[in-house]
């Protein structure tokens, strides 16, 4: 491994940690490059010395389960421990007992949304029954699969103006099946609004908050998602776009395919593995080494930080466990790195984030203190 061949640590330091680092690669699954990354930083924070350059220069070492060290390859090798559980969600049995000092607990947020008709009513998706729930013109509203899907007739499309929302509450996720046969996902506190068959020459749909789009292209009739005033248009693609009100920049992160973000007069053509930022002025950033991984983790059932504030964790917190976040005394100004299931009770998530001594919280009802 090359990171510990250029370390400081004797023959017999590196013998262990080469089986830790072999451990997690071959027994649990990391990729090489995730376990270099986490070797870094813990050589960097035992040394006191910079993290390799693999790392990005955001990912700054916050794992401080042990500040000071007298034996390096023993510290090292539990400072491994205790951020392999951080980056890949297994809880140990210290992490479990250790939240017995929670009063109370707040279990994940699950699937459903309500669906709002061209009519005006509204149907709760989480208590209707599978099968057929509605009908919008010539297209069939379907329930199946623990998502929602539109299906035009064997009649044909509706040639009428209407339009159909779905939306996610705070504590709810939602996957559904648009007319045309683009599957989206929404995240919490998220809608979507479109219509119930696509007519006209663009198919166009308007979001909020986060969602994962899985385009079926059409070269004769365009896909564009408008959201918090940009456009997003696809060429063919799969594409996450991140416009929540209370982040500071509106993200759209290309998966595959292509796709153009228009805000204004300003526009950017993104590649696979590419991300464009709208700041509040408007301006796009093309930021051409995006973390994928990161920004389409909800989709795929987990947190994951890379080198996010605590504010910035707490609103991902608050978005999907529906609590309302508090904050007491100077917080820490430490950025996070790491990963966790979503499908944990929130003190699972808290006790991860407690690991690193750096921050702590208490819970009250719905109420999350972070100190």
């Amino acid at each position: 491994m090359q990171l510990l061949q250029q370390s400081a640590y004797d023959d017999s330091a590196r013998e262990m940690l080469d089986k830790v680092w072999n451990g997690m690669v071959i027994e649990h699954g990391l990729s090489a490059s995730k376990a270099d990354i986490l070797f870094s930083h813990i050589i960097a924070a035992d040394t006191h010395e910079k993290p390799a350059a693999a790392v990005p220069a955001k990912a700054i070492p916050v794992y401080r389960l042990f500040t000071r060290v007298a034996a390096a390859a023993a510290v090292l090798l539990l400072l491994a421990t205790g951020a392999y559980f951080l980056l890949y969600h297994k809880a140990s049995p210290e992490v479990a007992g250790s939240k017995k000092h929670f009063k109370n607990d707040i279990p994940p947020g699950r699937n459903n949304a309500v669906l709002t008709l061209a009519d005006g009513r509204q149907i709760n998706l989480d208590s209707s029954a599978s099968g057929n729930i509605a009908r919008q013109g010539n297209t069939i509203i379907r329930k199946q699969d623990g998502g929602l899907q539109y299906s035009p007739s064997m009649a044909g499309g509706s040639g009428s103006e209407t339009f159909n929302t779905v939306a996610t509450a705070r504590g709810n996720q939602y996957q559904l099946v648009l007319p045309d046969g683009s599957k989206v996902w929404l995240n919490a506190e998220s809608s979507i609004r479109f219509q119930p068959a696509f007519t006209g020459a663009v198919r166009r749909v308007e979001m909020t908050g986060e969602a994962y789009f899985e385009v079926k292209h059409n070269n004769k009739m365009p896909f564009v998602v408008m959201a918090n005033g940009i456009e997003v248009h696809d060429l063919g693609t799969q594409f996450n776009i991140n416009a929540y009100t209370n982040e500071s920049l509106i993200s759209t992160t290309l998966v595959e395919g292509s796709a153009k973000v228009v805000k204004g007069a300003h526009t950017s053509l993104l590649k696979p593995g590419q991300q464009a930022q709208v700041n509040g002025e408007g301006n796009i950033q093309l930021v051409k080494e995006a973390d994928v991984e990161a920004a389409t983790a909800w989709k795929n059932g987990q947190f994951m930080f890379q080198g996010n504030t605590i504010q910035s964790v707490m609103r991902q917190l608050e978005r999907w466990y529906d609590v309302e976040i508090h904050y007491s005394g100077n917080v820490t100004k430490e950025e996070f790195v790491g990963a966790i299931s979503r499908f944990q009770n929130i003190s699972d998530v808290l006790t991860m984030l407690e690991k690193t001594r750096t921050v702590s919280f208490e819970i009250n009802g719905r109420k999350v203190t972070v100190k």
